[in-house]
């Protein structure tokens, strides 16, 4: 082989050295590695019927007044009297139990929420005070002893909901009609004289309601929530009278509570 053979040889042993070492070529696909999300839960529906139950517990404030009049106000030491009454006008405070059931009817556009809701409840507050034997010192030094207690026993509301409906939750406000029990009794008594003053009564009264709450749709139907309202009943009276000599008196008890409760609902 001659000289100029060889070098072709050379040269096309080299150029064709890529290919024979390159081996097969990768198969090249258009297909993407496909990752899958987390499924995105809708909304809740709110709009229709709903009934539901409810507990959780109340705190509240009773604002006692004592005005002893007639014959306190001039035939006994003055001391007496202002002694009476401030003993009498002590406020009294407690906390209960509230259970009961709801039902009402809610529409939703958009995210607005526009319903009504009706309430009864079991309220259980009670409270008593007995100031035991007091004596009028400096003044006359009678004796004078009061006695004072009240109960409410329920609650019922009726009144507007306005909500925001966010995902599965709802923000929303009420207010309205309150209607509720005080059980209120007083007594006034000076041992010594054997001198005994008292009455009692037990209203149905009419009040107002405001408060609001958060609520969450577990599944179109159910849902659980959490509640606040704040609760007057306003003001329960009574007069009072002694006789022989003619004393009088005129007592007060104003109610009001703030209760929390959480609850269920299922909506038809």
């Amino acid at each position: 082989m001659n000289t100029k053979n060889i070098s072709l040889t050379v040269l096309f042993l080299t150029l064709m050295s890529p290919f024979g070492f390159a081996g097969p070529e990768p198969i090249s696909s258009d297909k993407k590695a496909v990752v899958s999300t987390p499924e995105v839960r809708e909304g809740c529906n709110w709009t229709g019927f709903y009934i539901g139950g409810n507990i959780g517990g109340a705190f509240d404030r009773a604002d006692i007044d004592l005005n002893l009049t007639g014959e306190w106000e001039i035939f006994r030491e003055p001391s007496d009297e202002t002694f009476g009454q401030h003993l009498g006008s002590r406020n009294l405070n407690a906390n209960g139990l509230v259970a009961g059931g709801f039902v009402g009817y809610n529409y939703q556009w958009n995210h607005w929420l526009l319903g009504g809701e009706a309430n009864v409840d079991y309220v259980g507050l009670r409270d008593s005070f007995n100031s035991g034997v007091q004596f009028v010192n400096p003044g006359s030094g009678d004796e004078i002893i009061v006695r004072q207690s009240f109960k409410t026993h329920y609650r019922a509301t009726l009144g507007p909901r306005f909500g925001y409906a966010w995902n599965r939750l709802l923000f929303y406000i009420t207010g309205g009609l309150a209607i509720g029990d005080i059980d209120f009794s007083q007594r006034v008594s000076e041992p010594e004289e054997a001198f005994r003053e008292e009455g009692s009564t037990n209203d149905t009264q009419i009040g107002w309601m405001v408060g609001g709450g958060l609520q969450y749709c577990i599944t179109d139907h159910w849902s659980v929530r959490a509640d606040y309202r704040y609760t007057d009943l306003e003001c329960a009276d009574f007069s009072s009278v002694a006789t022989d000599p003619i004393f009088t008196g005129h007592h007060e008890a104003c109610v009001t509570f703030h209760s929390v409760t959480a609850g269920i609902s299922y909506k038809f």
